[in-house]
Formats: structure tokens, sequence, C-alpha cells
């Protein structure tokens, strides 16, 4: 239909004008008072959704379905990681939740080449970390020995917690 549209010259001059538009229908969406309205709404941002993606040529359905893939992958992956960690996913509050979200789509490559960036012994501190979070004990021991710091025993939360409380305090 938009296809169709746009070849009758009823289309956007540039994809801009869809990405303003799908603001507008945000904006629609949060002042909309009833179920009905909201659902009017919400398919607004659909289509215009759609139509933004057919002037980036990307296949939006396609697009969609590797999004869901996506979470379901990173929220099993977050189930795990708190099941390994002996801590009950559902207990954990959100902070919790979402320093396991950022995890599972792979923050940890860019905190990791953060960590390398800093050659003092708190970046040293971090590293180690980093490496023990994903189960590398023989690489973390190292960074720990460069931090000039005994490889932590506590659980990871409360390691993490004295590295913050740290370079905290030297601010």
């Amino acid at each position: 239909l938009q296809e169709r549209a746009a070849r009758a010259g009823f289309d956007w001059e540039d994809a801009q004008g869809v990405v303003d538009k799908v603001g507008e229908e945000v904006l629609e969406l949060q002042r909309a008072e009833s179920a009905e309205e909201r659902e009017s709404e919400l398919g607004d941002i659909l289509f215009s959704m759609v139509n933004l993606g057919r002037w980036l040529a990307i296949d939006t359905e396609g697009a969609l379905r590797k999004a869901d893939a996506r979470f379901r992958k990173r929220y099993a992956l977050m189930e795990k990681l708190s099941k390994e960690r002996g801590t009950s996913f559902e207990a954990m509050d959100m902070d919790e939740k979402e320093a396991l979200w950022q995890e599972a789509k792979g923050a940890w490559d860019e905190a990791h080449t953060l960590a390398q960036v800093d050659k003092g012994p708190a970046g040293a501190w971090v590293h180690a970390y980093l490496h023990r979070v994903e189960g590398d004990l023989r690489n973390a021991g190292y960074w720990y020995r460069r931090a000039g710091r005994p490889a932590s025993e506590e659980a990871l939360r409360g390691e993490w917690r004295a590295i913050a409380t740290a370079l905290l305090s030297e601010n």
C-alpha cells in the first residue's frame, strides 16, 4: 500500500520526514486516553515504522524477526548467568537485571577494551574482574597481580561494589 501511494506521488520527500512522523505518532500515543486511542496510535507508529523501513530499504518483517531472536538469546543468557552466579533472576532488582542485559548484549567486549586502555592498578583491577565474570580465572589472576591485589573470593556483585567504591572515592 505504501509503495503504491509513493508511486502515485503521495510520499515524504526523504526519510527524515518519516522519522519526524514517527515522533509525532509517539507523542499522540503518549497523549491517548483510552485503550482504543492507544491501539490506534500504536498502529500508526507501526505503520510509520514500516514506511521508514521502506525508505531505508530494510525488510521490516525480517528486522523484527531478528530483533526478536536477539532478545530471546540475550534473555536466555541473562537467566543462565544469574543461575551460574547462584542468584535467582526473579529476585534481582532492575539495576541488576540491566547489568545482566548489558552483559548479554556484549558490552563485556566494550568494557574490556576500556579496561585495557587504563594502564594503572584501577584498570588492572577492572580487567581482572571482567575476566572473572567470563570465568577465565587464569587471566583474572594475572590482572589481579598487575593490580597489586589478591584474587577476589567474594561474590561478583560484592567485588563490583568494592571496585566502584574505590574508584569513586578517588574523585
